[in-house]
């Protein structure tokens, strides 16, 4: 939520407006590329690269009638 709200908060400095919208547009471009870049790491990335490594090794089946 807070992440969304940043980055709702930052189009409009994404888009240059006003007196001072061209200084601060890298600014805004900048932040709102990190937070998307963040986000999706944090909800698709960490939750994957942990359920791999959690991962327990498969027991191997032993035949007791031998």
């Amino acid at each position: 939520m807070t992440t969304l709200t940043t980055i709702v908060a930052m189009i409009p400095m994404c888009l240059a407006y006003g007196k001072s919208g061209k200084t601060m547009q890298g600014l805004a471009l900048v932040d709102v590329g990190g937070m998307v870049a963040s986000t999706i790491l944090a909800m698709l990335m960490l939750p994957v690269y942990y359920s791999v490594m959690s991962r327990k090794p498969k027991k191997e089946l032993v035949d007791l009638d031998d």
